[in-house]
């Protein structure tokens, strides 16, 4: 529908995510596929419901500064991101996600890569081409600031190892 580009993108993408935090609450019935996830992480539903809402406001931080690079400040969509990231904002719990830093599986995250592959390759395929980008994009601005390749690398070991996995699982044949 467009990303965030659009009026209508915009609506889409905010019910989409609004979907996959609802997901997880724990104060309702968690989805399936949630309980599943928490199982294999480890975690309780009220941790991986904070991890959704603290990404989801990453998103839409990331969104709204976008808009203010191209002119969209205060324009209908930014305002309606705005108004979801403040409504999500207020059932943040900071404190879990600290807690959580540590404990990634990442055994669980190419699982849960894997899987995305296969079952939704389109979206695997646009979160790895958008990822892929912006490393590059980023690689870039960093070495020129640091001047040292190999600390670029250093500089977001998490995100080059994630994307590492999607590089490895991207090269498999199709099945």
């Amino acid at each position: 529908m467009g990303g965030f580009t659009t009026e209508a993108g915009t609506q889409d993408n905010l019910q989409r995510l609004d979907n996959y935090i609802a997901d997880a609450n724990p104060e309702t019935d968690i989805a399936q596929y949630v309980f599943e996830e928490c199982t294999r992480m480890k975690w309780v539903p009220a941790e991986e419901w904070a991890v959704r809402v603290y990404r989801g406001l990453n998103l839409l931080n990331a969104t709204r500064m976008g808009y203010s690079g191209q002119g969209l400040a205060n324009s209908p969509m930014d305002m309606a991101v705005r108004q979801y990231r403040d409504y999500i904002q207020e059932s943040y719990d900071g404190s879990l996600v600290v807690k959580l830093d540590a404990r990634w599986d990442w055994d669980v995250i190419q699982f849960e890569l894997e899987e995305l592959w296969r079952r939704e390759n389109f979206w695997f395929l646009k979160i790895y081409a958008d990822l892929s980008r912006r490393r590059k994009v980023g690689g870039r601005r960093r070495e020129a600031a640091v001047g040292d390749v190999d600390d670029v690398e250093n500089t977001r070991p998490e995100l080059l190892k994630f994307l590492r996995f999607m590089d490895a699982i991207n090269r498999r044949p199709s099945v």
